[in-house]
């Protein structure tokens, strides 16, 4: 036998928000512009204490270099909701460690990107690209989209 108990709309639609619609996985939307890739983090823009989710830096890399690290100029960090970072464009309230005499260098056409971003309180961003953009690494034509037809075999026996 089941009970049903009343309660106010605003409460139960309060209870089964607090439960299932504040948590959103942090993830790293990326989007190209002129061949210039635009990172979005996205966040919950609260946390389970009601504080908003905070980014502290950010970095791109490949298997074996460091292409681009910023981190932000205050240490407690800037909200993370909807951040937009063009690549090589340093935000507001950023500065860049790596490199750290220029820019960033370009990216290069099918070469895999790892991007990861962190927060003061243990918050986690990551993402994998190539340019084309993809989230499955190198771009490769699949083995159907031949350029040139294979050649033939000779099945004749005529030589």
């Amino acid at each position: 036998m089941f009970r049903i108990l009343s309660c106010s709309p605003v409460l139960a639609l309060l209870v089964n928000g607090l439960a299932v619609g504040c948590h959103q996985p942090n993830q790293i939307d990326i989007t190209l512009e002129d061949e210039r890739p635009i990172l979005t983090l996205r966040a919950a823009r609260w946390d389970a204490d009601f504080q908003p989710t905070l980014v502290s830096g950010l970095a791109i890399a490949t298997e074996g270099e460091a292409i681009w690290e910023i981190e932000t100029s205050d240490p407690t960090g800037v909200p993370a909701a909807d951040l937009v970072i063009p690549y090589g464009e340093l935000p507001r309230g950023f500065v860049q460690i790596t490199p750290s005499d220029r820019g960033p260098r370009p990216l290069r056409r099918g070469e895999t990107y790892y991007i990861g971003a962190t927060g003061p309180d243990d918050a986690v961003w990551r993402a994998v690209f190539a340019l084309p953009v993809s989230r499955y690494g190198i771009d490769k034509k699949p083995d159907w989209l031949l350029e040139d037809e294979p050649p033939k075999a000779d099945l004749s026996g005529d030589d």
